[in-house]
């Protein structure tokens, strides 16, 4: 895995909210990358005293990871699930 392109990650804060797009491609799953950065976030969210907030594909198996982060559901639509940290 060294050297392979295992993500993208892109971080808006220039705007009133903070609007987060991450993926990652299968190679870089479970290894702990995804944690790190939302951990990182979730540091710098609690540092400004603002709620992070994401959503997610009720299909998307990384709800299970940001529930284990501490997220917890404050909506959800017809095909998404709404997350406040």
């Amino acid at each position: 895995m060294a050297g392979a392109l295992v993500g993208l990650q892109f971080v808006d804060n220039l705007t009133p909210f903070t609007s987060i797009k991450s993926t990652c491609r299968r190679l870089g799953r479970n290894h702990g990358i995804g944690s790190s950065l939302i951990r990182q976030l979730m540091g710098e969210a609690r540092a400004a005293k603002v709620p992070l907030t994401l959503s997610t594909a009720k299909i998307n198996l990384a709800s299970q990871l940001y529930e284990r982060l501490g997220f917890r559901v404050v909506s959800e639509g017809e095909y998404k699930f709404y997350y406040v940290f």
